[in-house]
């Protein structure tokens, strides 16, 4: 897990469509590993600290399609599925 560096993790997560389990598993390890890779993750956003309207443009502009509209955000597709139903 060490070894991987923040690009890695960023290319795995794109590569699955911001799906973590897929992206984990790409990468060889375990699901709460890449969490944990995530969290440390300059790069990667949480989608509680994005702006709603932010989120409504990038939703907008990827033709509400969810795994567009994560890569556009950088967050992954679950939690941001779970907030545009909110």
């Amino acid at each position: 897990m060490n070894e991987l560096s923040e690009e890695d993790v960023l290319a795995a997560l794109e590569e699955n469509e911001w799906n973590i389990q897929s992206a984990a598993q790409a990468l060889g390890i375990s699901r709460p590993s890449m969490y944990k890779l995530m969290e440390v993750n300059s790069k990667i956003r949480r989608v509680e600290k994005i702006p709603a309207e932010e989120i409504q443009k990038a939703w907008k502009s990827s033709n509400n399609n969810i795994e567009i509209c994560a890569s556009l955000l950088k967050t992954p597709a679950e939690p941001l599925r779970r907030r545009l139903r909110q």
